[in-house]
């Protein structure tokens, strides 16, 4: 799949849905294609959740959850402590 055909992917589903979750291997161009989108063609701010794991490392053990909210359906565990809940969590 080219770099091209994977962008035009991310912006239709960027159509209808605010937030999209890209994943795969390691080295594979997530975060260029990304951050590509974010500065073009669909104006965005770029977040990485690898910021989230280095704040962890960084509070050491006062790092106790992290919480991203989105508009799925199922709750997504990055790492021990960081998930991503859907929206609706929150009146449950």
């Amino acid at each position: 799949m080219t770099q091209r055909h994977r962008t035009r992917r991310v912006l239709e589903a960027l159509q209808d849905t605010p937030v999209v979750y890209i994943h795969g291997a390691r080295q594979t161009g997530k975060s260029p294609l990304v951050q590509a989108v974010a500065k073009g063609p669909h104006r965005a701010r770029y977040y990485t959740l690898d910021a989230a794991a280095i704040l962890a490392d960084l509070v050491g053990e006062r790092f106790r959850q992290g919480f991203v909210l989105h508009t799925g359906d199922s709750a997504v565990s990055f790492q021990k402590n960081l998930h991503a809940l859907p929206v609706e969590y929150l009146w449950r």
